[in-house]
């Protein structure tokens, strides 16, 4: 009984080091050396998948160009006025990940901005990585962040949405427009 267990073993142990075999196939993959891998490029659709296994509510939506994919995540809290979407998107070489929530519009006619943009300005060293962003094309006001793509688990992503929601929790008397204009955004 020793001899037909070490037998299988000596088997198995000389399959797995052969290498893998093509499912579609049956054609041997050729071996990797040593400290090489061929990782998996994780896409917009992974994301999404982690995120509802996490229990987010997400939908996606393909850019207007099709060259990315947007990932809106649903998020309540409270703190902030109940449940709004968060926008995540990988960077076009899809190493990096980022995330955006809106926060206001900056209307053109208001002359009370600028105390209130310099403080948001000064709060982008002191909130780093997360950081305030004005979009041109559309004067949204939004707080992003930005993480690796490289070893993203379920737990650094949940960790990467919730420092970002922190972050605009934190700020919020700061980046409320309907405050600018006030003494209240140029205390420090």
């Amino acid at each position: 009984m020793k001899a037909i267990k070490t037998l299988v073993l000596v088997a198995v142990l000389g399959l797995s080091y052969t290498g893998a075999v093509n499912a579609q196939d049956g054609t041997p993959k050729p071996a990797a050396k040593a400290g090489q891998y061929a990782p998996r490029e994780v896409g917009a659709a992974d994301f999404a998948q982690m995120l509802e296994n996490m229990g987010y509510e997400v939908r996606t939506e393909e850019s207007a160009d099709k060259q990315n994919t947007w990932i809106y995540v649903k998020i309540n809290r409270s703190e902030l006025g109940g449940t709004f979407e968060m926008s995540i998107s990988q960077s076009s070489n899809k190493k990096k990940l980022w995330s955006h929530i809106y926060l206001a519009e900056l209307k053109a006619e208001s002359l009370d901005y600028a105390a209130g943009l310099q403080k948001l300005l000064e709060l982008n060293a002191a909130e780093g990585p997360n950081h305030f962003r004005l979009d041109a094309k559309t004067k949204g006001l939004y707080l992003s962040r930005c993480s690796d793509v490289r070893g993203q688990t379920p737990a650094l992503l949940k960790e990467h949405i919730e420092n970002l929601v922190e972050a605009a929790i934190r700020t919020k008397d700061h980046w409320n427009t309907t405050k600018w204009g006030t003494t209240s955004t140029v205390q420090k």
